[in-house]
């Protein structure tokens, strides 16, 4: 702006608004303009950051702590990794902790070592508890005999029992005595001859 027109040397810059720098004489001003102000770009849970006021489209938002994100000239995603808060609940269970999605609050979760058994939970320690078993393996009884295991939560109730037609007590941890009439079993119409 020429402030009088029959002089020389009484000319400066003037900032455009909405710049904050007074005007400069017979020099370039020095423009300052923090693009934040106002801006509405930045969505809830973001911060807008400008971080030199004389240059242009640098400015960025940044995502409140503890979400992480930050995008330039344009709204951030934001993502929360929840196992950097709330690991210690699986840590202190030796189960490994897993954010299935990093947008999403309150989906952590700790799962079992993988030499466990499989299982998981929300926001919580895991049962890596293994489920009851059977102790009954093929050969443990003898032809003519089935095994069972009565409580399988419980260790070392297996018996052996016998098969009909054959009749017989159990064997607890081994063969059962079984009989085998075989008048009875094979020739019921011979009873009694």
């Amino acid at each position: 702006a020429d402030t009088g027109a029959h002089s020389l040397s009484d000319w400066s810059c003037v900032c455009p608004a909405p710049t904050t720098t007074a005007p400069a004489l017979t020099a370039p001003a020095r423009c300052q303009n923090n693009e934040c102000e106002g801006n509405s770009v930045c969505g809830a849970g973001q911060g807008c950051d400008d971080p030199d006021w004389e240059v242009e489209g640098d400015w960025s938002c940044v995502c409140d702590a503890p979400m992480t994100g930050e995008a330039v000239t344009t709204a951030a995603t934001c993502t929360l990794d929840e196992c950097g808060e709330a690991g210690g609940v699986c840590a202190a269970a030796a189960q490994e902790c897993v954010d299935p999605d990093h947008t999403t609050d309150g989906d952590w979760e700790c799962r079992c070592p993988a030499s466990s058994v499989m299982g998981s939970a929300v926001m919580a320690a895991a049962d890596c508890t293994p489920p009851p078993e059977s102790e009954c393996r093929a050969g443990m009884c003898p032809q003519g005999q089935a095994c069972r295991d009565p409580d399988e939560t419980q260790d070392g109730d297996w018996l052996c029992e016998c098969v009909a037609p054959a009749t017989g007590g159990a064997g607890m941890q081994g063969a059962a005595t079984c009989v085998l009439d075989e008048c009875t079993a094979e020739c019921a119409h011979c009873a009694g001859e």
